[in-house]
């Protein structure tokens, strides 16, 4: 199937690259005996990666049994972690501390901080 150019913009494969290139389903068996034994790790490798590798593997009907694996999620670790709450986030966008979380007013001060603080540094 044909890439489509914006896919290509982000990892820069484009059709001509792999236009006489094997499919996936013509080298599952190799991918999946290279596999074996093998544990998996990646960022964002539960959400993406793995249920991509186990979709792909099925529609070339070949075995892929990820649940005996180790997998290290390093998004996962991340997200365990790192604080995610709104003290942690006024910290990181605005370099202050707060000194009356949970109150209304302060919580209140403190998210309009760091609404400002993102519209500046996102597009």
């Amino acid at each position: 199937m044909p890439i489509p150019p914006s896919s290509s913009a982000i990892h820069g494969i484009y059709d001509e690259d792999v236009k006489d290139k094997p499919t996936f389903k013509e080298l599952a068996k190799d991918y999946a005996r290279f596999l074996e034994g093998a544990d998996l790790a990646g960022f964002n490798i539960l959400k993406f990666d793995v249920p991509m590798l186990v979709e792909e593997f099925l529609r070339a009907d070949v075995e892929f049994d990820y649940t005996r694996k180790r997998i290290v999620d390093a998004q996962r670790i991340f997200h365990l972690m790192e604080k995610r709450t709104l003290r942690a986030a006024y910290q990181f966008y605005c370099q202050k501390d707060m000194t009356d979380s949970h109150s209304a007013e302060a919580d209140t001060e403190a998210t309009m901080e760091v609404l400002l603080a993102q519209l500046a540094r996102y597009d």
